[in-house]
């Protein structure tokens, strides 16, 4: 099925009708979309380096969240959400992000232009919205600024900024950054109810 939606860095969004504007799979950025498999986009051997180096939850093994740290476009870098054991590396969830070091400001504005833009798309999503320290940062001083809007597929889409203290930055190399996320309603159900507990 011929892509409904290009989602690029800044809205660049090609519609055909709203009517359908709440399937999470017409989607893309930088021409990827959940329910894709990675393999379309990026070698085997990128795939399995990152994902020697990925990211395994807590309480299951069923998916698996790996970085490939490469620019296209106007992102720097993407996170990807694969089952541990699927050999196709189906995306089921999928994540650009843009880094604003020293430059909260700046990303927060982009982050206006791009929810402004989502809120005429979906003006009857529930959307949820957080601006509040980061839970990871006992000293209080990260940030996290976040909208998500919930689709009627049960997947959503968020549009983050993570202002990270100088300290963190220092010890992990963490760098404020812009992400744009859309989550499959199946891999956010795993997020709730299997990831943690």
């Amino acid at each position: 099925m011929k892509r409904l939606y290009t989602f690029l860095f800044l809205l660049l969004f090609s519609l055909q009708t709203s009517s359908l504007a709440d399937d999470i799979s017409d989607f893309q950025i930088e021409g990827m979309s959940v329910g894709d498999s990675l393999l379309e986009h990026f070698s085997n051997k990128i795939i399995i380096e990152a994902s020697n180096s990925g990211f395994y939850y807590p309480k299951s093994d069923k998916f698996i969240t790996i970085k490939i740290y490469q620019k296209i476009g106007k992102y720097d870098f993407f996170q990807f959400a694969i089952k541990l054991k699927d050999k196709n590396y189906v995306i089921y969830s999928l994540e650009g992000s843009k880094i604003y070091q020293h430059n909260i400001k700046r990303c927060i504005n982009e982050q206006k232009k791009i929810l402004l833009q989502l809120k005429s798309f979906f003006p009857n999503a529930k959307t949820t919205t957080d601006n509040s320290p980061h839970t990871y940062d006992k000293s209080g001083k990260s940030f996290t600024y976040e909208t998500y809007y919930d689709l009627k597929d049960g997947g959503s889409i968020g549009v983050l900024c993570y202002d990270w203290s100088e300290k963190l930055t220092k010890k992990y190399n963490w760098k404020d950054n812009l992400k744009v996320v859309v989550d499959t309603q199946e891999f956010t159900s795993f997020l709730t109810k299997e990831a943690y507990k």
